[in-house]
């Protein structure tokens, strides 16, 4: 970390330089410092070329969240303009290739790219530059998708797909099936750098069955979606590429993972001095967690060489791991042993000390006589002013003293006892509190709403009429019922909250079908039957609250087509009330409801499309009003 170079705000740490692939591009391995994650940062530089489709494209990448792209965590503009994105992992396509894909794993590969790529296109954002070096497989199985977005607004193949909006999608599905046929021959169908060219036949590249002698005639569908790639009739998308796959199943990739590190074997040997050591560090800790000091006694010395005899608990210490401490506290004299804690002040921790029968006394030895309870002192030093085997300071031994009396205990209990009632005395309090804010707060939330809780204090003689008031007040009365009866019919527009297209089209042109201005235009996806094989296209339409609509104005429209206006809500868009349906009409279409409907949500449902003012099969809105 010492070696890295703060970026930016200093979140971002700069490591490593990496080999650049993209033009004016650097790039970095780097860490961000916040949440402690690498990351790879691309930083741009004055002549890096589309700065600003480039930052766009990684201001919408940010919003995808698929596991299988590579995510774009952070964009920051200033006098360092970089962008941060995850680190690429795994093991790149030509590596695979190298080692040897057999069809079923191409499938499964080729087919959780397409499903990655079809969720970007839902936000706008496209590869449209598919090679070897863009698909990595990870550790784990998934597949890793590199520089979506990014790499086409670097390279400007973004600005020759923007009039046909279909373009980028039919690119990505091509690259797809070139990526399939690579796994599939070890070739590529065209030209690509370092990659042997695939032989050509009179309509495409040659079946992979004349390249492969092995080749299982049921893997026919991938020969004919490779066909019909460069025959009459190629995918659209990467989602059509996807259901041309069919099912795939994941476990086919198992072969091609690596081999996870080997981790290094655990010690089997503890030396007795360490396992003394952890003994004693437990011990401490839960005497203070418990408030009761736990005299623990050292490690006792090892002995002179010129000693004759060795206390028995202490030989073979350097070769006994799990026997020379109960050996040890054994042999140790009866007044250096720990006091005793009453049962219900002991902490639950086993120790070397606590062992009832020592290893080293024989079976034939007779049995202990049991010894009073009594407090641990401090052992007196010997009259050669050596120190003892065990040695206490006097902050233990004054608490082993107070842990043996039964003063400690009862203030324990009382103690404990008072914690309780001061807990439950404030849990009752803040219970209280709650329960008065939120009173507070229903009270002023049905206030706004003009939601009344009471009647008007209304005295109970003016709440009973007079016979001349009645019959005086009577005509008008019936006129005024008379005119409530008839129905007003109201042009005002209603306030939408805003509208959605819920077949995903185009959804970052979604603001413009409710701002309010009719110069710009939200439109659909082109289809070649304008009843779209059967399929529908639907909007939803929200109100800020719920209203009666008697009718809907839609704007900048085609002509024909066929579209049903219902109230339902978005889950259902086929359901509901029917309040209207015909044609477009050039220009604006305008429908009025035969019963106006109290709703909050309208729903256009289009069953067939109209033709647009260019002569495509697509719905053009540029502005949808309520009435």
């Amino acid at each position: 970390m010492s070696t890295m170079t703060p970026m930016g705000s200093g979140r971002y740490a700069l490591g490593e330089a990496l080999p650049a692939t993209l033009p004016r591009i650097v790039r970095h391995l780097g860490v961000d410092t916040i949440l402690d994650r690498d990351v790879m940062i691309l930083t741009l530089t004055d002549a890096t070329p589309h700065r600003a489709e480039v930052l766009e494209a990684a201001a919408r990448a940010v919003l995808i969240t698929d596991s299988r792209v590579q995510r774009v965590y952070d964009v920051e503009e200033g006098s360092v303009t970089f962008i941060v994105t995850e680190p690429p992992e795994g093991v790149s396509l030509a590596e695979l290739v190298r080692r040897g894909v057999n069809p079923a794993q191409a499938r499964t590969i080729i087919g959780e790219v397409a499903s990655a790529l079809e969720s970007a296109s839902r936000r706008g954002l496209h590869h449209l530059g598919l090679g070897p070096d863009s698909v990595r497989l990870r550790r784990h199985g998934q597949v890793q998708v590199l520089g979506l977005g990014v790499d086409a607004a670097v390279l400007g193949r973004e600005g020759g797909v923007n009039f046909d909006p279909l373009a980028a999608d039919r690119t990505d599905a091509k690259g797809l099936v070139s990526l399939l046929y690579y796994l599939l021959t070890k070739r590529w169908p065209g030209k690509r750098s370092g990659i042997p060219s695939a032989p050509m036949g009179a309509s495409g590249p040659v079946p992979p069955s004349r390249l492969d002698p092995d080749w299982d005639p049921s893997d026919r569908d991938l020969e004919a979606l490779i066909a019909r790639t460069w025959g009459g009739h190629p995918p659209l998308s990467a989602a059509e590429v996807a259901r041309s796959l069919g099912r795939w199943d994941s476990r086919a990739l198992l072969p091609l993972l690596p081999a996870p590190d080997p981790e290094p074997a655990a010690s089997q040997d503890r030396p007795a001095e360490s396992f003394l050591a952890t003994t004693k560090a437990v011990a401490l800790e839960a005497a203070s967690r418990y408030g009761d000091p736990v005299p623990v006694p050292p490690r006792q010395p090892a002995p002179a060489q010129g000693d004759a005899q060795a206390p028995q608990g202490t030989q073979g210490a350097g070769t006994q791991a799990q026997g020379a401490a109960p050996q040890a506290s054994a042999t140790a004299p009866p007044e250096q042993l720990p006091a005793q804690i009453p049962p219900r002040t002991r902490p639950a921790v086993e120790t070397p000390y606590s062992s009832p029968v020592p290893p080293s006394i024989p079976p034939s030895a007779p049995p202990a006589q049991p010894q009073p309870e009594r407090v641990a002192v401090p052992p007196s030093r010997p009259a050669d002013g050596r120190n003892p085997t065990q040695t206490w300071s006097a902050s233990q031994a004054r608490g082993a003293a107070v842990a043996a009396t039964p003063e400690r205990v009862e203030d324990d209990e009382e103690s404990s006892r008072s914690v309780s009632r001061t807990s439950t005395v404030v849990l009752v309090s803040l219970v209280a509190l709650v329960l008065v804010g939120a009173f507070f707060a229903v009270s002023n939330l049905l206030q706004l709403a003009n939601v009344r809780l009471t009647d008007d204090n209304v005295p109970a003689a003016k709440t009973v009429p007079s016979t001349a008031t009645s019959s005086t007040q009577a005509p008008a009365t019936t006129s005024s019922s008379d005119d409530s009866t008839k129905p007003t019919p109201s042009s005002a527009p209603v306030k939408v909250a805003g509208a959605k297209s819920l077949s995903g089209d185009h959804p970052e042109l979604e603001s413009r079908l409710t701002d309010g201005d009719t110069s710009k235009e939200w439109f659909s996806q082109w289809h070649r039957d304008p009843g779209m094989d059967g399929g529908t296209k639907s909007l939803a339409v929200t109100l800020e609250q719920k209203a009666t609509v008697s009718g809907i104005d839609i704007q900048g429209t085609g002509a024909g087509g066929h579209v049903q206006i219902r109230a339902t809500s978005p889950d259902d868009p086929e359901g509901g009330t029917l309040l209207a349906e015909g044609e477009f009409t050039q220009g604006t279409t305008t429908f009025n409801f035969q019963k106006p409907t109290e709703t909050t949500t309208v729903v256009l449902l289009v069953t067939r499309l109209p033709k647009s003012s260019d002569g495509e099969n697509k719905l053009t809105i540029t502005e949808i009003t309520l009435r």
